[in-house]
């Protein structure tokens, strides 16, 4: 089969013509800020290309040559050294105080440069008081810091010195590890914002004179937030998602989070996500070589059909992902969030629950002893416990960290029939409670034994509705807690829990051996550790594949794409640029596929990618593709 043309005709694949496609648009796109580079003594004429008799490809690359963001040109904003507390306030044994711009070398010299160079002090301090020479970089070293204006000495601090680009933030950098006292770094802090202002008291000497001349040129202030972290994305240190994982590597509470932030810190989602934005620069190059070199013998005879498979698995991957139902042409943002929504957890926001927390729902009839065991599992009194059934009307929620994951406990009001209450109020809990269920990643019902031993063996499940969680939720509970077993004798506790395991099993949607049903009570404490022992293994079970100890270092498919909102908004693009190629693409005869619709199709998804880690879809980078695997130009 010939390679497919546009529905206008073939004439758009001729190598003369110029495309609408790749590089539409592109001379209006906005360079980065570059340094002047000095003209040559005799700088030659450049040659004249004429758009006429040129191709597409020649002309844009004559003009087009740069990367979307440069990581090797140093950008310095406005051009100002800031500097900043990096360890934590109070009172500590040491504290670091970061400084990074095109200044640091100044301010070096200015902190470490002995007020009295000719005084009687020891020989053998001065080698560490006076500045001399800068020191090697990444050695530490120790130096008498004094102020730059007075020339009080502030203290006698450890200090280490980054040269660019070999540095956090890709500029020159150096780090002040002083003594943790308060008194020191607000001295050092305020040193260092006194530098760039003029000195206070003008002096004769020669030496005070030459400190204040160069410290009243330099561009010095304090780091706005997040300031040394957005110079190192700047200047291609890390990108977006290493960004972010830092960010949560920082504000981590428990092990989990910590585990998964140190794969994104590590580089496993960028390389996910870089591997996915390559394949559809691949299935892009693709669709373009078939415009504007068809009729070359390059072109490899089955581009097209590798394109649409490219892009056709992708789509799939978004929707494995998101949870997505493939027949739904737009899906919404929530991406069918929940845990009843779709096909199982798997992967699907595992991201987004490992970060926010793992929801876990406790609901059950009234008065079971579900507010009893948040107060327990909190180990305070977060809800209020009376013996009066229906006293939780709301949805309480409580932040717990359950074997190193963070755990987000809702306590719900007591489910009963419809036909049970004539209370407005203690209705719309009950509604609540049940989307809590529904929402919810881990379902823990509360049930009281008593109740249970007491109904007759010949009770169906359809006259307890409560044993029937698949009929608001979809799914058997995770866990069952048979409260008050302190009420009831132990062989009776056996034969509940044994009538119990059978009703789950022929009723809901799991089987006996899923579900975990454990036997205790809130109020004496019996049988709540072997609870929260399970929980903490079906928390390891489900979540712990996604976070192995040697993923930071690994591109394994397991780790997670999605742990912050934006990832998954921009994943929905990608989806929706997916979908409308496929629709362009299942033109039943190929001849008649717009190939210029088809690629900017590709080229939105790879864009929306890109966004991700925060790089764009470079038309030098998609030549390279062209050229590369196509072999043009032989």
């Amino acid at each position: 089969m010939a390679p497919p043309t546009s529905a206008l005709g073939p004439h758009r694949c001729l190598l003369n013509k110029p495309s609408r496609s790749l590089y539409r648009g592109i001379r209006s796109a906005p360079r980065p800020t570059r340094a002047a580079a000095p003209a040559p003594p005799h700088p030659r004429p450049r040659p004249h290309l004429s758009s006429a008799a040129s191709p597409s490809w020649q002309r844009t690359f004559s003009t087009t040559h740069s990367l979307s963001r440069p990581a090797h040109a140093v950008q310095t904003h406005d051009n100002a050294t800031i500097f900043a507390l990096a360890s934590g306030r109070g009172q500590a044994g040491i504290a670091v105080i970061r400084i990074s711009g095109p200044h640091t070398q100044h301010i070096y010299h200015l902190l470490c440069r002995s007020p009295h160079p000719s005084s009687s002090s020891s020989s053998s301090s001065s080698s560490s008081s006076s500045s001399g020479s800068l020191p090697p970089s990444h050695k530490l070293c120790l130096r008498r810091l004094y102020h730059p204006h007075t020339g009080e000495l502030l203290d006698h601090a450890a200090l280490v010195y980054f040269a660019a680009p070999r540095s956090y933030t890709g500029e020159d950098a150096l780090e002040l590890h002083v003594h943790g006292g308060n008194a020191t770094v607000r001295d050092t802090l305020d040193a260092l914002a006194d530098i760039g202002l003029p000195s206070p008291s003008s002096s004769s000497s020669s030496s005070s004179s030459s400190t204040a001349a160069m410290s009243a040129s330099l561009n010095v202030r304090p780091a706005e937030p997040g300031e040394f972290t957005r110079r190192a994305y700047t200047n291609g240190r890390m990108d977006l998602t290493s960004s972010e994982a830092l960010h949560s590597l920082i504000t981590s509470s428990t092990s989990s989070q910590r585990r998964l932030a140190l794969q994104g810190a590590g580089g496993a989602q960028t390389r996910r996500y870089e591997s996915m934005r390559s394949s559809l620069v691949d299935a892009m190059a693709m669709v373009e070589a078939l415009i504007d070199f068809s009729d070359e013998e390059g072109v490899e005879p089955h581009a097209w059909t590798s394109a649409k498979r490219a892009a056709r698995a992708m789509k799939r991957l978004i929707e494995d992902e998101l949870g997505l139902d493939p027949s739904s042409p737009s899906p919404s943002s929530s991406g069918g969030a929940g845990r009843r929504a779709g096909s199982g957890m798997g992967k699907r926001h595992v991201g987004e629950i490992l970060n926010e927390g793992v929801r876990l729902a406790i609901y059950g009839p009234p008065n079971a002893g579900k507010s009893s065991l948040l107060n327990a599992l909190a180990d305070r009194e977060a809800a209020i416990v009376s013996d009066v059934p229906g006293t939780t009307r709301d949805v309480v929620q409580v932040d717990l960290d359950l074997g190193g994951y963070k755990v987000v406990a809702y306590d719900t009001a007591g489910i009963r029939g419809d036909d049970e209450t004539t209370d407005r109020i203690e209705s719309i809990g009950i509604l609540r409670a049940r989307q809590a269920v529904e929402a919810a990643d881990l379902a823990l019902l509360v049930y009281p034994l008593p109740d249970l031993v007491a109904a007759p063996s010949s009770t169906t499940t359809s006259s307890m509705p409560i044993l029937r969680p698949h009929s608001y939720g979809g799914e058997d509970p995770d866990l069952v807690l048979l409260n008050k077993s302190d009420l009831v004798s132990d062989p009776d506790a056996a034969i509940a829990t044994n009538l119990l395991s059978s009703r789950i099993k022929g009723t809901g949607t799991t089987t006996a051996t899923t579900t975990r049903i454990y036997t205790g009570s809130t109020k004496t404490s019996d049988g709540l550790t072997s609870l929260l022992s399970s929980l903490s293994d079906l928390l390891e079970a489900k979540y712990g594949h996604h976070l192995s100890p040697t993923s930071s270092s690994s591109s394994s498919s397991s780790t997670p794409l999605v742990t912050q909102t934006r990832h998954r908004f921009h994943l929905l693009e990608c989806h929706a640029a997916l979908v409308e190629f496929d629709a362009l693409a299942s033109v039943p005869d190929d001849d008649r596929v717009d190939l210029v619709l088809a690629a900017e199709q590709l080229r939105l998804a790879a864009r929306a990618i890109g966004r991700v880690t925060g790089l764009d879809v470079r038309p030098d980078e998609v030549l390279g593709h062209v050229f590369g695997k196509f072999c043009i130009g032989k």
